[in-house]
């Protein structure tokens, strides 16, 4: 029997998600995605009920599991998988509980038990509501770092969440502030768990307003598994695909302030996706 490939079995995993999530929603609905949760993803910041509580708890951080980011942060809660699939709501942490409810889609209350051992957060449902959301957050997941608070020493493939939480796959940060242009590749590397599905650099700085020449490059060679790509900047209008070997060249300009995601449409999903933002 043909095995299915590693890199279409990881890229089935939203589908799957797509499905339990739909089965989270009362009475059928379906679920309905809030908009994005920051504006540096292109949509407005949602509208959510007011914290259930005040100042930070010993589990706020932002968490990977699977193709999905878990956020914790000072009285709410967010779990957003792929680019349209995201819950935004209010919580509450005592000791060793979770509380969540709030979320526009199925409001009502679940309650998980948590644990946290070093990086590894363990949640597991005492009482949820919303039976679709117990399966996708009852399980181990890894904290993992802000995209614009990484180090330029954190390995390859370091797994870390863009502004509007969607996560991203880590490959370095060049400064480009008064220059005209700059280059940057598309690939997905084989050999990568995770992570290998990336813009090189992830992250170019630039000046408030700089206008950029940016070459977009798909190579091919060893370790690199030959796709069809894309460059997206919904902001500015840009939209460009890519077949392997080849580059193009868009004109992009750095927001005033704060930061813009370019991501590839095909493979967003997976974590390709970048960032233009201000030094």
């Amino acid at each position: 029997m043909r095995k299915t490939p590693w890199w279409t079995r990881r890229a089935m995993a939203p589908v799957v998600l797509f499905v339990l999530l739909a089965s989270a929603c009362r009475g059928g609905e379906g679920t309905r995605a809030p908009a994005d949760l920051d504006a540096g993803g292109g949509g407005a910041t949602a509208s959510v009920a007011q914290p259930a509580q005040a100042g930070p708890s010993p589990i706020d951080g932002d968490y990977y599991g699977g193709t999905s980011v878990l956020r914790l942060e000072e009285g709410t809660w967010a779990f957003v998988s792929g680019k349209d699939i995201r819950w935004v709501g209010v919580a509450s942490v005592s000791d060793g509980e979770l509380v969540i409810s709030g979320e526009e889609s199925c409001p009502e209350t679940g309650r998980y038990a948590w644990t946290l051992d070093g990086e590894t957060l363990a949640l597991e449902s005492i009482q949820e509501a919303c039976p679709g959301r117990s399966v996708l957050l009852s399980k181990e997941w890894r904290a993992i770092p802000s995209l614009e608070s990484i180090g330029q020493d954190v390995p390859r493939g370091t797994i870390a969440t863009l502004p509007d939480l969607r996560f991203v796959g880590y490959w370095g940060t060049v400064d480009v502030a008064g220059l005209p242009a700059a280059e940057i590749e598309v690939f997905i590397r084989e050999g990568y768990d995770e992570g290998g599905w990336a813009f090189s650099p992830t992250v170019l700085v630039g000046e408030p307003g700089q206008s950029l020449e940016l070459t977009v490059r798909s190579p091919v060679g060893a370790r690199i598994y030959e796709a069809p790509h894309n460059f997206t900047l919904e902001e500015q209008g840009i939209s460009v695909d890519l077949a392997p070997g080849e580059a193009t060249t868009v004109t992009v300009s750095f927001p005033d302030s704060g930061s813009l995601t370019f991501l590839c449409r095909r493979h967003a999903d997976e974590g390709q996706a970048g960032l233009l933002t201000v030094g």
